[in-house]
């Protein structure tokens, strides 16, 4: 067999090679802004609202830029910057809740 199936371990490692540059760097850019020397919380459209911004123009609408945001599973970067020594909680709304998708983001205890 000349490819074999990714580890568990092997994935964060891959989405270096998978996540644009304007990801990463919008997630880096919330970091540094948000960050208080314990925690970084931010909503999960602040981030979209950036990756948008730093993707630079594309054909179509804002709309479609958001929906390719989500279709092209840039939001799944949790295994890699824990992989960088972060712990991401995710927290998005259950049934019959209204608040909006936040992430926050802790440096892991070592």
């Amino acid at each position: 067999m000349a490819v074999k199936p990714i580890e568990p371990d092997e994935v964060a490692a891959n989405q270096i090679n998978v996540l644009p540059d304007f990801v990463i760097a919008a997630l880096n850019e919330l970091l540094t802004i948000k960050y208080d020397g314990h925690s970084a919380y931010f909503l999960q459209k602040e981030l979209i609202d950036l990756i948008v911004k730093k993707m630079g123009p594309l054909p179509g609408s804002e709309v479609t830029a958001r929906h390719n945001v989500y279709e092209s599973n840039w939001l799944n970067f949790i295994p890699l910057y824990e992989a960088f020594g972060w712990k991401v909680d995710y927290d998005r709304p259950g049934f019959s809740e209204t608040y909006d998708a936040n992430y926050t983001f802790r440096r892991k205890k070592k």
